[in-house]
């Protein structure tokens, strides 16, 4: 099954992946209405008879969002965590998923289709290249923001001058345990982003999207938990369903043994080979 939430592809050194942008710029906005739907469809599993951050082994805490953006269907993505790892895949137990170990501090995206595993470790780049820009986050108050698991949510949009990169409405202390899981995968992420900062066009060097996916990633995840998330490029995800004591069925957490497995420089390797590789035609046979 091909994971249309996972947006892994080669821009000329720079390989985005998860939010990454797509489809016609505009600002970022979120219906307000669409906040009390989450409400009621989250809070069908939010009390599972086991208290957060004490869950035993062999559970985990599942959250099943729907991701939109242009030019695709809707899409359910289900975001599996527990204290060693985080899973995101098409809500399903198939070999086309993305796992973090997170002790180890490494991604790992496997795809059935080739029967391979990308490898993405935490390096940071040395000297860290500089940012002069920054993030202006603004609370957008809402008197009627409804509660989930008894706590309520809180507008925040994130500004580049008068730019809306990214919305999200936040939970405070709600799975604090998934929040901290997202901030680690998204800050994995980010440093592979800006090891290719250097070798990407500048006409790709999008202000927003280097704000939200390189240097700020975790800005919105450090209020709290996303039950709704938009972007300046139309993307949008919202939470439909949270379960806090997801029994894990065998082997989720486990990489195919017999995919191959190599490392994002590999991979730059693999595509500039091939570039430079001579082309070869054909010889044409005589009439």
């Amino acid at each position: 099954m091909k994971l249309k939430y996972l947006k892994s592809f080669l821009l000329s050194g720079l390989v985005m992946v998860s939010l990454a942008a797509c489809g016609k710029a505009e600002q970022a906005s979120a219906p307000v209405e669409s906040v009390a739907e989450v409400n009621v469809n989250a809070e069908a599993n939010a009390n599972a008879g086991i208290k957060k951050d004490t869950l035993p082994e062999g559970y985990a805490v599942q959250l099943v969002y729907l991701d939109e953006e242009a030019g695709v269907d809707p899409y359910q993505v289900r975001i599996v965590v527990t204290r060693e790892y985080l899973r995101i895949d098409d809500t399903d137990e198939g070999k086309s998923f993305v796992l973090m170990d997170r002790k180890a501090g490494v991604v790992y995206s496997a795809a059935e289709a080739n029967d391979t595993v990308l490898v993405l470790d935490p390096k940071v780049p040395e000297p860290r290249p500089t940012w002069s820009q920054k993030l202006v986050e603004k609370q957008v108050p809402h008197e009627d923001m409804p509660k989930i698991g008894g706590l309520k949510g809180v507008r925040y949009e994130y500004y580049l001058g008068d730019k809306s990169c990214i919305g999200a409405v936040v939970v405070k202390d709600l799975l604090p345990e998934v929040s901290r899981a997202l901030g680690e995968y998204r800050s994995i992420l980010a440093n592979q982003h800006l090891a290719s900062i250097d070798t990407t066009p500048v006409e790709l060097q999008i202000p927003c999207d280097l704000a939200i996916n390189i240097y700020e990633p975790n800005r919105y995840v450090s209020n709290g938990l996303p039950i709704i998330e938009w972007n300046y490029s139309g993307f949008r995800r919202s939470l439909v369903d949270y379960n806090e004591a997801f029994k894990v069925p065998a082997g989720l957490f486990k990489l195919p043994e017999k995919y191959g497995r190599f490392t994002l420089d590999e991979m730059r390797k693999r595509a500039m080979d091939a570039a430079s590789a001579p082309q070869t035609t054909a010889p044409q046979t005589k009439q």
